[in-house]
């Protein structure tokens, strides 16, 4: 009986052996496959991704651009209105029916997808940021994390992807294996787009970031970062000095304009209006045709802002000036604690500094409407 149990024992210690030799083999075969998956998963996602930004193209240095980063949290066309609500979310106003949307609308698919912070435009279409809520494994906080950048059409809102991030999310015992949103350069930062890189403001230093390779570098400092526009070819920046510059991004080439010395300006078809340092913060024209440089009046003012109808110098925070592009009539609009104000259509919209309230302004009656947000 004994040997008979040491002989079932035995048997039963080889099946348990050659059963172990099974598993590990087809384990080390799975790992293997995985990898190879996984490589080959990697391939096709760098070369779609390398595809799509072929396909979306980039910027064209020739192309007529007008950016100013500190116009950058709105966007528009003849139909619509975009802006970033407190750079949380973003609202969208159809220009025809003044009816609000929560934006967006079907350019992104899910709910958990949404545009922040900044946009860019280039003629028909724009560029943003958006982010996407992720559940950890066993967890039940969202987690948020930068998606992509993304070029939409402001007609059809068709989307493509400008930069992806996070293409191959990958997870360990829960925890998502990225940084998080305010960890990345990129966080909620004004940009613009040229030819292969993106290039964002952090702080006081201009970074480049490579759309192929994902890349990122210091570019330039700027001392002052009151705007920073661009227009295809060039930036415009002030130096130590409060002077104008125009560097050449292809060249590096700068041009330094002595004639034009601002606290803060603003690149329009028109040319730069700038607020003159050397006389008390009043209305400047340098037109970059001639090299002339024209007064516009003696308000004293701290911003800038234009549309196709007329001026809007804000002074002390409390008060926008609506004026004529060569400075006459102008006419005080009182409005305190503003932190936006977007001159667009036949509208100027203003956002209340405390309450996030937005109001509406009609440009010619100014006649003032309060807007329900979504």
């Amino acid at each position: 009986v004994q040997l008979y149990v040491f002989v079932i024992l035995g048997i039963l210690l080889l099946m348990a052996l050659l059963i172990a030799g099974i598993l590990l083999a087809n384990r080390s075969y799975h790992q293997r496959n995985v990898k190879i998956r996984r490589k080959r998963k990697s391939v096709i996602l760098i070369t779609l991704t390398l595809s799509m930004l072929l396909l979306s193209g980039c910027t064209d240095a020739h192309e007529a651009v007008i950016y100013n980063s500190n116009n950058a949290s709105w966007v528009d066309d003849e139909n619509s209105l975009i802006f970033s609500y407190g750079l949380e979310k973003a609202v969208l106003i159809e220009k025809q029916t003044g009816e609000i949307h929560n934006f967006p609308l079907s350019a992104f698919e899910g709910e958990t997808t949404s545009a922040k912070g900044y946009f860019y435009k280039e003629g028909d279409h724009f560029y943003c940021l958006t982010t996407r809520e992720l559940y950890p494994v066993g967890g039940s906080d969202a987690v948020q994390r930068f998606d992509a950048v993304v070029k939409v059409n402001l007609d059809t809102f068709e989307q493509s992807i400008a930069y992806p991030w996070n293409t191959d999310l990958t997870w360990f015992f829960g925890l998502l294996d990225s940084p998080t949103i305010e960890d990345h350069p990129f966080y909620f930062q004004e940009f613009f787009l040229h030819r292969k890189h993106i290039y964002y403001l952090r702080n006081n230093e201009l970074y480049r970031m490579n759309r192929f390779t994902g890349a990122y570098e210091p570019y330039m400092d700027l001392p002052n970062v009151a705007n920073l526009a661009y227009d295809g070819q060039s930036i415009y920046y002030t130096d130590h000095y409060n002077r104008l510059v125009l560097r050449a991004l292809d060249s590096g080439a700068e041009q330094v304009i002595e004639q034009v010395v601002a606290d803060d300006f603003l690149l329009t078809p028109e040319g730069i209006y700038f607020l003159n340092l050397r006389d008390h913060n009043t209305l400047y024209h340098w037109d970059q045709v001639s090299g002339q440089v024209c007064k516009r009046n003696d308000i004293a003012a701290n911003e800038i802002y234009w549309d196709s109808d007329y001026l809007w110098v804000a002074a002390g925070g409390a008060t926008i000036y609506r004026m004529n592009h060569n400075g006459e009539n102008a006419t005080a609009v009182p409005f305190e604690g503003y932190v936006c104000c977007i001159p667009e259509g036949d509208n100027l919209y203003l956002q209340n500094i405390t309450t996030g309230e937005i109001w509406e302004i009609n440009k010619h009656s100014l006649c003032v409407s309060f807007l329900e947000m979504p």
